[in-house]
Order: structure tokens, then sequence, then C-alpha cells
């Protein structure tokens, strides 16, 4: 329970970034998007958005705000995913977590279930490695 508290405060800004765009009422905040524009200066101006109501105007880049939100929604439908696995998950079940040290682009998954080779007996072999490779 605590890991969902824990993410209100950024699932809040990515749902009010939705709801003030598709729910517009007069009196209230809005979401305002704004597309490449050519600036004062001449030079061509990068799409940003913001929260926008009577007191305050927000302005952040699109791009670098939509990469934070697609990392950290991975991130929470990861944690959730393992969350729910490890309440359920058999106890004498012989694996554990292990975080990933370089996820691969393709598949950016930043923990692993591995084998617990501490909690797995093998039988006892028997015949000798040397018998086995004649």
């Amino acid at each position: 329970m605590q890991f969902v508290v824990e993410q209100a405060v950024l699932v809040r800004r990515i749902v009010e970034l939705r709801n003030h765009a598709e729910h517009i009422r007069e009196e209230s905040k809005r979401t305002e998007i704004y597309n490449f524009r050519v600036l004062p200066n001449g030079q061509i101006g990068l799409p940003v958005w913001g929260i926008v109501d009577r007191d305050n105007v927000e302005q952040v880049y699109v791009h670098e705000e939509m990469q934070e939100i697609t990392t950290y929604l991975r991130y929470v439908a990861e944690g959730t995913f393992i969350l729910s696995l490890e309440q359920y998950r058999a106890a004498s079940f012989p694996i554990i977590l292990s975080a990933v040290e370089k996820p691969r682009s393709e598949c950016p998954v930043h923990y692993a279930y591995v084998p617990d080779m501490t909690k797995i007996k093998f039988a006892p072999s028997t015949s000798s490695p040397q018998a086995e490779s004649l």
C-alpha cells in the first residue's frame, strides 16, 4: 500500500494534464499545448504544454516530460506487478528478486526473478564426472 501512496503526486500530475485537456471548464484550470512555433528571435520553438489557471502559467517541454512520464509509468507498472507477485508467491518457491544492472532497450525491465540457488537441492550424483565423459 505504501508504494501506491508514494505515487500519488506524480500520478495526479498525469491525470490533471489529461483531465484539464478533455474536461475544460471556463472557470477552472486547463491544459494548454503549443506546437512548434517561430519565436520572436526567428528560432523554432519546441512544443510545450502545461496546466494554466488564472494565477499560474506553466510551460514544460512536451518531449522531456513525455520521456519522464513513460519511464515513470513503466516503473509503476513494474512495481505493481512485482508487489502483486510477491503477495501471492509461495514462500517455498526458490526464486529471489534481483535488480537488472543494464536494462535492454527492447525490454527495459529493472528487476527480474532468478533462481535462488541457496534453496535448490540437487540429488547426489551416482557417477563421477570422469565416467560420464568416456
